[in-house]
């Protein structure tokens, strides 16, 4: 009241953010018409919305799709990049391991001692990245050379052939299928094109990212297919390919089909099992599930049988006072060098770019040719149980 009686006139209240009370503004939301600081404001067709009301709005519109039924990405071929940089990075690693230029005509270097798929041998001398005698492979418990392997290279030229295939066909592939559908490929293909070189190749060292990358061929196929495109070029490019295999000696082709038949399996799969939405993801991730343990248990039976072939007992150790018995290297490898020593044998005399007789420990590409790295005399690992 003043003085004379006359009520004085109150100070207008400034308007607030309805998330922020301490800060004032004059804007409001155009759907629910509450106040919004800068903070809160996301602009939209008309003036600005807040966050409850953006995020309503995005529920109630469709997730654009492919046909396929995979999410449309602002960054098509971002995991194609991924995994040519973790190839490159792991081929500098094994060139590192090596000494530095010692991985860069193709030798087996530790890493790949390590890391590389290779049925079951006991470790030779004078190679390092395992111990003389001791067993190594798949079949010891290894199983993650199945993976690992699809990350080893021998030589530059091998890497930068696989690489260039994967940027080339691997977007396309990752832009038709979305991110996770094209990782489940991927990851499937290789695994298939391992197991089938762990069943029926030898006793090499075997690596690359060729197996997976004849996934993405066979992927790349049944796309084609399904959107009712010219497959030819696409046919003409596998067959030729799939021919090198077995043209070239030291190419493990058994990885190449067996990723093909893998990738094209679960493109089709993704390309003919219907649905909308969530059920054809569930479907889709059922289906790959299946083609998992399909791939799992062809790899329990293969250890099975030569756990027992080799007399090896659960822990795949030689049983008590029975020496392992493994086959005889075999040779065929480029260069006229044996491939992987094994115990309970001699091992071959082979002698590569004039160096003389040495062991030798054979390798297979999947891309490539194959070769032998000399490691000293010819001598008879035996392993007995203790």
């Amino acid at each position: 009241m003043t003085e004379t009686g006359v009520p004085a006139e109150e100070a207008p209240v400034s308007p607030s953010c309805y998330r922020h009370p301490d800060r004032e503004t004059g804007v409001r939301c155009t759907r629910c018409e509450r106040y919004i600081c800068p903070d809160c404001m996301t602009e939209a067709a008309v003036g600005f919305q807040c966050p409850e009301c953006v995020k309503a709005g995005r529920k109630s519109v469709r997730e654009a799709r492919t046909v396929f039924g995979g999410r449309v990405a602002q960054d098509a071929g971002q995991i194609t990049r991924v995994l040519i940089g973790l190839n490159v990075a792991v081929f500098v690693l094994a060139l590192l391991t090596a000494g530095g230029a010692g991985g860069f005509g193709g030798q087996v270097t530790p890493l790949h001692v390590r890391f590389a798929d290779i049925p079951l041998t006991a470790c030779p001398g004078g190679i390092s990245g395992c111990t003389p005698g001791e067993l190594i492979g798949v079949a010891t418990g290894q199983y993650y050379r199945l993976l690992t392997s699809m990350f080893l290279h021998f030589g530059p030229f091998h890497l930068l052939m696989n690489m260039y295939a994967l940027l080339m066909v691997g977007q396309q592939v990752e832009r038709a299928l979305g991110r996770w559908r094209f990782i489940a490929l991927y990851g499937l293909a290789g695994l298939s094109g391992n197991l089938l070189s762990y069943w029926f190749g030898g006793n090499s060292f075997s690596a690359g990212a060729s197996g997976a990358v004849f996934g993405l061929f066979g992927a790349y196929f049944v796309i084609q297919k399904r959107l009712r495109l010219d497959t030819s070029q696409m046919a003409m490019l596998i067959g030729i390919n799939v021919a090198i295999g077995f043209v070239i000696t030291g190419i493990d082709w058994r990885a190449h089909l067996g990723g093909l038949a893998a990738g094209a399996a679960a493109t089709a799969l993704f390309a003919f099992v219907g649905g909308r939405g969530s059920r054809r993801d569930a479907l889709h991730a059922a289906g790959a599930g299946a083609i998992l343990v399909a791939l799992v248990l062809g790899i329990a039976v293969r250890t099975a049988q030569l756990r027992d072939r080799y007399q090896l007992d659960g822990t795949a150790q030689p049983r008590p006072a029975q020496p392992v018995k493994l086959a005889s290297p075999s040779t065929g490898v480029a260069g006229g060098a044996a491939v992987a020593p094994v115990a309970g044998v001699t091992v071959a005399t082979a002698v590569r770019s004039g160096s003389g007789p040495g062991v030798v420990v054979g390798r297979a590409d999947r891309e490539g040719e194959g070769d032998g790295v000399g490691a000293g005399a010819p001598t008879t690992v035996m392993v007995t149980g203790s």
